[in-house]
């Protein structure tokens, strides 16, 4: 690796993509500019595989990445839909569910949602918080773009999970019942 694509992690969590992304990182798997109409678990693997640190864990339903503040999960957009390891599907929900922090703050999330719009911001049934995004690749798209896609997930969930833990240290937040701390 040459010293000016050196991973900086203090720059950048989750990497940067250098200017030969696909000649560096993508080792044959799919050709660049390759158009896509369905993805397969393994498909979504290797192109996420470059990006993330963490194992890829195979579901019954899809995949989970674990990670240091929650998990990634990768599904079917319906949630009735089947994904076996040898289906290929042709839209996505991307759900990153933070594991860490117990969130209750609505002023926050509506506020996460518009700074945030490409993420779905939400709180789940167990309090935690969740950000989630679709992708559907029905009328064909390039790797590039769902590289891309995810990418841009990524760096949106690093950076709503820094802005949530920001928005409760401070002493004026809007807890659940509409009551300021002291």
């Amino acid at each position: 690796m040459s010293k000016d694509n050196e991973f900086d992690k203090a720059k950048e969590p989750f990497g940067s993509a250098p200017e030969k992304f696909n000649d560096d990182h993508m080792s044959g798997y799919h050709q660049p500019v390759e158009f896509i109409e369905t993805l397969s678990k393994e498909d979504v693997k290797q192109l996420l595989a470059p990006m993330l640190f963490e194992e890829i864990e195979y579901r019954d339903r899809g995949l989970k990445v674990v990670t240091s503040w929650g998990a990634i999960h990768i599904m079917p957009v319906a949630p009735w839909a089947s994904w076996g390891d040898d289906e290929a599907i042709a839209a996505l929900y991307i759900e990153y569910r933070v594991s860490a922090l117990k969130y209750n703050d609505f002023h926050g999330l509506a506020e996460m949602n518009l700074r945030f719009p490409r993420l779905k911001v939400f709180i789940n049934n167990s309090g935690r918080l969740c950000f989630g995004v679709a992708i559907s690749v029905k009328n064909g798209v390039s790797i590039e773009h769902v590289q891309e896609v995810f990418r841009d997930f990524i760096r949106d969930i690093d950076a709503a999970t820094k802005s949530a833990k920001s928005l409760m240290e401070k002493p004026n937040v809007y807890i659940a019942d509409g009551i300021k701390p002291h």
